[in-house]
């Protein structure tokens, strides 16, 4: 195979400077998405994503972060999650959910990278009925982060799920 073409191509400057902004492009993405799909990266952007689907009241986005398979402790499943969540935020005019500070995130033990559980103490605002105002001055009294578990059920980094919640008032389940 003959390669004078290819050499004789970067023997053009205007070639040489394409080539290198190209190669350059090529490296910055690559980067950055190399950053962007780690295990740790991937659960604080979901979980912000699953807190931001609820903020807007987007049931659809809402659900598809939530495993077909979750449960928690206290024996609630996702069709439980996704109505009660409904039920509340149905309560609210505007809705905003803040996390006190960055979400502690671990691994289980064997530092397998496809389960996480990330801590997160929740505050919220916003405004709307009475309920509404129940629910932030409840929530924002109570000190205990909401435990989120996640799991990557497949070989795609940017795939991750829900699996369950852990939170003292969950265990009460009427709110």
């Amino acid at each position: 195979m003959d390669m004078r073409p290819f050499f004789s191509l970067l023997c053009n400057p205007k070639s040489k400077v394409v080539a290198i902004f190209t190669v350059g492009v090529c490296l910055i993405g690559g980067g950055r998405l190399y950053r962007l799909w780690q295990p740790e990266e991937q659960v604080r952007l979901h979980q912000r994503h699953f807190l931001d689907a609820l903020e807007a009241h987007n049931r659809n986005a809402f659900a598809s972060f939530v495993a077909t398979d979750f449960h928690d402790a206290y024996g609630h499943d996702k069709a439980w999650l996704l109505e009660k969540a409904s039920e509340v935020r149905r309560h609210f005019f505007a809705l905003e959910m803040r996390e006190e500070g960055a979400p502690l995130i671990t691994w289980p033990a064997g530092g397998v990278a496809s389960r996480a559980e990330s801590q997160a103490v929740l505050r919220l605002g916003g405004n709307g009925t009475a309920v509404a105002q129940e629910v932030i001055r409840t929530a924002n009294r109570n000190p205990d982060p909401v435990r989120f578990f996640w799991r990557k059920p497949g070989w795609k980094p940017w795939h991750w799920e829900l699996v369950s919640l852990d939170h003292p008032l969950l265990e009460r389940g009427d709110y």
